[in-house]
């Protein structure tokens, strides 16, 4: 067997380890970071319960070790600069992110306005109908 072969070959044989619907596929193409926010840390070979970080801790996050590099000799005008790109990215996502959860909150609205307008008109229906 030519070596080429072999290499191709060499995770043949290694189980899959997470097979996706097309549900799971269209989920992470419609928000693929949703996974990515939950963080959790391993302690003594045992998961400990996930920990959510927010928004705005993040940015805080970034926007202290971005003053730190700024601040910091060691730290090249360009790659303070590549960071203030990488700042701005995510400022970009997490306001589609807001936008979204904004979006979805009005449908959620909506939708309890309509279930609460067609609880009302049902019962105008059976008073009537009874009287």
């Amino acid at each position: 067997m030519p070596e080429i072969e072999i290499w191709m070959n060499v995770d043949k044989n290694i189980p899959v380890t997470e097979t996706l619907t097309e549900e799971k596929l269209i989920r992470k193409m419609i928000a693929p970071e949703e996974e990515t926010n939950d963080i959790s840390s391993e302690s003594d070979g045992e998961k400990s319960s996930e920990e959510k970080i927010s928004w705005g801790e993040a940015e805080k996050s970034l926007s202290t070790f971005l003053q730190f590099c700024e601040k910091n000799a060691q730290y090249s005008a360009q790659e303070v600069m590549e960071l203030h790109l990488i700042k701005e990215s995510f400022m970009k996502k997490r306001e589609l992110s807001f936008s979204k959860q904004t979006l979805e909150m009005f449908f959620v609205e909506c939708v309890g306005l309509l279930q609460k307008r067609n609880q009302k008109k049902n019962r105008i229906i059976l008073r009537n109908h009874y009287l």
